[in-house]
């Protein structure tokens, strides 16, 4: 590698840039993130002590982390479910709590034979093509209202071989004809816009505005709207899965509570409640 800083002076360098931008966690894992990208493993960093960086290439690198750009967008990919995903400002970042609500699916219907399944929002497309890979006798429905996510997502199919049918449609206002899904999943906004100021600069300066924000002071809305939505779309025995605000958890249990439906809420690693599936009683 072309480069004019030996590994010492590199170090020294790196950290005394970003002293104060990053804690020192996230700046060493930051760190071994962008040298892997620069074809540079964890191993061969520790016992090569000749390895020489590039550091015009690095300064670029630099100025994005002190603008606070995530690291998922700097490199244009995140890796979820053991598969690698293009990612740009069009989409949200996937992120690990997600697998999760995934594998709760995966292990209550790895064992049918047909399954239909529409998913609701789904940005970089890592909840549908997960499932693909997972539960391949499933055909797979995934709608997103931004073009611009969905060109993502259809990359992100093409390139992990999942066949899926993205369609763009409104979640609040949807027009999607088709009927009789197994299954519904969703991990919709629910920060309320009045309370963006509460979100990190990270996140609302570079994640789609569209997947993060409700109307005023309606945290709620997109949950309602999908489960009238489910009321129509879902088989009799079908369910629908949601991600969750741990906030937010029990305000969805009690929607579905006053449309008859059972619900249960399932808390994650952190022991936060992130997800619950409703039924019909």
């Amino acid at each position: 590698m072309k480069s004019n800083l030996k590994k010492t002076e590199f170090i020294n360098w790196y950290h005394s840039q970003l002293d104060g931008v990053l804690e020192d966690g996230e700046r060493q894992e930051i760190l071994f993130r962008l040298l892997e990208h620069q074809g540079i493993s964890r191993i061969d960093w520790a016992i090569d002590k000749q390895v020489e960086i590039d550091k015009k290439v690095w300064q670029a690198y630099i100025e994005d982390l002190k603008k606070e750009k995530p690291i998922q967008y700097i490199l244009g990919y995140e890796y979820f479910a053991d598969e690698k995903f293009i990612v740009d400002s069009n989409v949200l970042i996937p992120r690990p709590e997600t697998e999760e609500l995934i594998s709760w699916i995966i292990e209550e219907h790895k064992n049918a034979k047909i399954l239909k399944i529409l998913e609701i929002g789904t940005g970089s497309g890592c909840i549908a093509i997960s499932l693909k890979k997972k539960l391949p006798q499933a055909k797979i429905i995934a709608t997103d209202i931004s073009e611009g996510a969905l060109k993502v997502a259809r990359q992100n199919a093409q390139n992990l071989e999942a066949s899926i049918e993205f369609i763009i449609d409104d979640a609040l206002h949807s027009k999607i004809a088709e009927l009789n899904f197994d299954i519904m999943v969703s991990n919709p906004p629910y920060i309320p816009i009045d309370e963006s100021d509460t979100i990190s600069q990270r996140v609302k300066a570079y994640e789609p505005n569209l997947a993060l924000f409700t109307e005023k002071k309606k945290p709620l809305q997109f949950y309602e709207a999908i489960l009238e939505l489910a009321q129509n779309k879902l088989k009799p025995n079908g369910s629908l899965y949601f991600e969750v605000h741990e906030d937010y958890a029990e305000d969805v249990f009690q929607l579905a509570a006053k449309k008859e439906k059972s619900a249960e809420i399932r808390k994650d690693l952190y022991g936060k409640a992130r997800m619950i599936k409703i039924k019909e009683v």
